[in-house]
C-alpha cells in the first residue's frame, strides 16, 4: 500500500552546475522507508547523497563514499522521520570527471 507524504517531507533543495539540466526528483515512501532518486540517465557516473534538515545549513553524508550509478541514482533513506523536513543533494562525478551538484 503506498502512502502520501507530508508536502514538508517532500521538498528536497536542489543546487545546479552548468554541466547537466536540471534533473527531477522522484520521492517515495513505503513501508516506513523514504526512497529518494535522481530523474535522469548518469550511468557510469559516481554520486554521494547528503542531507540537512536546513535549506542552507550543513549538509551530512548519508554514505561515506562514491557509489557508481549503474542505473538509477538513488537513497533509502532509513533515519528518515515522517512530518520531518528534509533537504536532499547529490554531488555527482561524471566520467568526463569533475563534480556537479544537485
Amino acid at each position: 500500500m503506498r502512502q502520501v507524504l507530508p508536502l514538508s517531507l517532500l521538498l528536497i533543495a536542489l543546487t545546479t552546475a552548468p554541466a547537466f539540466a536540471d534533473p527531477g526528483i522522484t520521492v517515495y515512501y513505503h513501508d516506513g522507508l523514504l526512497r529518494v532518486t535522481l530523474d535522469g540517465s548518469y550511468s557510469g557516473s559516481y554520486y554521494q547523497v547528503w542531507r540537512s534538515g536546513e535549506l542552507f545549513g550543513q549538509y551530512n553524508p548519508l554514505a561515506f563514499q562514491l557509489t557508481l550509478c549503474t542505473g538509477d541514482c538513488f537513497l533509502t533513506d532509513q533515519e528518515a522521520i515522517p512530518g520531518k523536513t528534509y533537504y536532499y543533494r547529490f554531488d555527482l562525478q561524471p566520467p568526463s570527471g569533475g563534480i556537479v551538484s544537485y
